[in-house]
């Protein structure tokens, strides 16, 4: 049986954050997923850690890429191979709410008409000081109003979109989240947790 969820994960010589974004994911109270980690040809011990948890926990899934081929073709590889009907993105060095997962697919799972849902954020220093929370629209006309007035929308990693077969475009290398949106919009509405 297929997990509802697929997290996708690109690492880089992730060495120093990687533990702790692993283990927030798999202490989600949702556990319904698999986490596909790719480790982009990294030169530091990021795949041990990666292989570390994967012995224990058979949900994680490690793409080991032979070159480094950047964090869009890496995500790409990722969505590819994800089984999940929701695709939900995180960073080496981010954390989840506990419940993060759980609320969203809870929110989508009674909207079919949603496509994409994020979080808000707490920015938090390398000390564990919280220092701000983001503020991001919350139903689908604000999130339109202020992507195309250039305010943020969402934090990358808070997403969780439904797996529709759409991927990143390659050619961008960076702002790659802007143009998942772009093609998210003629999808269905979008909406951020409060």
């Amino acid at each position: 049986m297929n997990p509802k969820v697929s997290i996708i994960m690109s690492a880089y010589n992730e060495v120093d954050r990687l533990d702790k974004t692993i283990e927030t994911v798999l202490s989600q109270t949702f556990e319904d997923f698999e986490f596909i980690i790719i480790d982009d040809n990294s030169t530091d011990s990021t795949r041990s850690i990666i292989k570390k948890y994967g012995f224990n926990d058979s949900r994680i899934i490690l793409l080991e890429n032979k070159n480094n081929i950047g964090l869009t073709k890496s995500l790409n590889k990722g969505i590819k191979l994800a089984k999940g009907d929701y695709i939900a993105r995180i960073d080496a060095g981010d954390l989840w709410d506990k419940m993060k997962l759980e609320k969203q697919i809870g929110f989508l799972e009674k909207n079919k008409d949603y496509v994409i849902c994020g979080t808000q954020a707490l920015y938090i220093c390398k000390d564990g000081t919280a220092i701000g929370k983001s503020w991001f629209g919350v139903d689908d006309e604000e999130i339109r109003i202020r992507f195309f007035t250039r305010q943020g929308i969402y934090l990358h990693p808070s997403i969780v979109f439904r797996n529709t077969g759409i991927y990143y475009r390659e050619f961008f290398e960076y702002s790659q989240d802007l143009d998942l949106y772009c093609q998210l919009f003629f999808k269905g509405k979008f909406y951020c947790l409060p």
